[in-house]
Formats: structure tokens, C-alpha cells, sequence
């Protein structure tokens, strides 16, 4: 997973270096949207710190932001 991705996908993807570094593994760019949609039905309301810290780097630094409405 990236936070914000540039250019093309396919040349990342099908790197010789990482599929001769991360051997019987799929690689897959995805940006947040694409990771967080999918798995937002699944997420529980127990929270967990270090898990929720380090997700709201990861939306700031993709350039999204955390609004509640009231």
C-alpha cells in the first residue's frame, strides 16, 4: 500500500526487485481509497492505539483529512 501515488502502476507491480524480495507474494499499488473502502464495512469500534495513530498518518499524508459531523 502507498499513501500517494505517482505515475504508472504496472512498472511497480511487476518489479523483478521486489517479486526477487517478497518471493510467493502478490504485489499490488494501492492508494487509500482502494484499502479502505473494501474494508471499512469490517472494521469494529474497539480501538486500538497505535493501529489508529499510525492510519491517521497515513490519511494526512495522502492528503485526506478526518471530519466529524454533528
Amino acid at each position: 500500500m502507498v499513501t500517494k501515488f505517482k505515475g504508472e502502476k504496472p512498472p511497480w507491480e511487476n518489479s523483478k526487485l521486489f517479486s526477487s524480495n517478497l518471493t510467493d507474494c502478490d504485489i499490488k499499488i494501492m492508494n487509500m481509497e482502494e484499502m479502505l473502502i473494501p474494508l471499512q464495512d469490517k472494521l469494529t469500534i474497539t480501538p486500538a492505539h497505535s493501529e489508529l495513530s499510525r492510519m491517521l498518518q497515513l490519511i494526512k499524508a495522502g492528503g485526506g483529512s478526518v471530519t466529524y459531523k454533528k
